[in-house]
């Protein structure tokens, strides 16, 4: 990591350290989610490290019927947060395809509907449509593999 990288860790450490409240009898526990990205902002200091968990939540898996439960159960859930008519019946229909795209992982599902929402919103539609959807695809590189590195292998 190059200095300039790691003096507004420290800084961000330093601030999240402030928030204390044990002189008004409060404790705390302080969770951190995000991306990989964090892995080095956890081990800026012994104290950090000794005292933090890293817990790696893994993309669902379409071998395993009650990992395909939970990703469609998650994918509605996010359709029904989009403030645009959204044919919910039809795009919950190809599930499957909304999972290949993601790599299973709720995170990438995430980024490519906002980024389906921002393009409808962009050409100014009151819905989003498939076309939105299917333009909005990550492509190539960008998900070709899984946070892990192993490329991941999904079924029709």
């Amino acid at each position: 990591m190059n200095n300039s990288a790691f003096f507004p860790l420290l800084s961000r450490r330093t601030c999240v350290k402030g928030v204390s409240l044990r002189e008004f009898g409060l404790y705390l526990t302080y969770i951190l989610i995000g991306t990989y990205d964090l892995l080095p902002f956890c081990n800026l200091d012994g104290q950090m490290a000794r005292r933090g968990s890293e817990i790696h939540f893994a993309a669902y898996h379409m071998e395993d019927e009650n990992d395909c439960r939970a990703f469609r159960n998650a994918f509605s859930s996010l359709l029904r947060q989009i403030p645009l008519k959204v044919d919910h019946d039809t795009l919950m229909q190809r599930w499957w395809y909304f999972f290949e795209g993601s790599l299973g992982c709720i995170g990438i599902l995430k980024q490519w509907l906002v980024r389906t929402l921002y393009r409808a919103l962009r050409e100014e539609s009151a819905e989003l449509t498939r076309a939105h959807v299917e333009q909005s695809v990550l492509v190539g590189k960008q998900n070709s593999s899984t946070p892990t590195g192993k490329t991941a292998t999904c079924r029709t």
